[in-house]
């Protein structure tokens, strides 16, 4: 079996919701490198729903498919942090992984660094509906 219909075998899996053989599956492609099988995995220790939670496990997979040039991942790691998400919410390095993903096309990334950062303006916090400078440039 090569390694796209080794992901296509373990998606089934997971699909049929056998979840545990579906995560050795990917992890096996994921050793190898497969930029998708390491996203996957992400996706589904970031689920509540598969029983297999783990989010320091899904901010790892995320990362090292987002420096892989997995676009979509960049963005999850922004949800993740600005939404703090099993870990504590941090508005700078959300910001980071949103700009990632926008600066890849990821037009969900564009649309919300448009709406909530505009120039060197950031909402911190964002449900008090104050503004303030950002003069170290973190922000676009």
């Amino acid at each position: 079996m090569n390694e796209q219909e080794s992901f296509e075998h373990s998606s089934h899996l997971l699909a049929r919701g056998q979840t545990l053989f579906a995560i050795k599956g990917f992890e096996i492609l994921a050793k190898s490198g497969h930029v998708p099988s390491l996203f996957k995995l992400g996706d589904i220790f970031l689920d509540d729903k598969a029983g297999f939670k783990d989010v320091e496990e899904a901010k790892r997979c995320f990362e090292s498919s987002a420096d892989k040039g997995h676009v979509e991942s960049a963005f999850r790691l922004g949800l993740i942090f600005d939404n703090g998400i099993g870990t504590k919410q941090d508005y700078t390095l959300a910001a980071k992984w949103y700009k990632k993903a926008a600066s890849h096309g990821h037009k969900e990334a564009q649309l919300f660094l448009k709406c909530v950062f505009h120039a060197n303006w950031t909402l911190i916090p964002r449900q008090t509906g104050q503004f303030r400078r950002s003069d170290a440039g973190v922000l676009v």
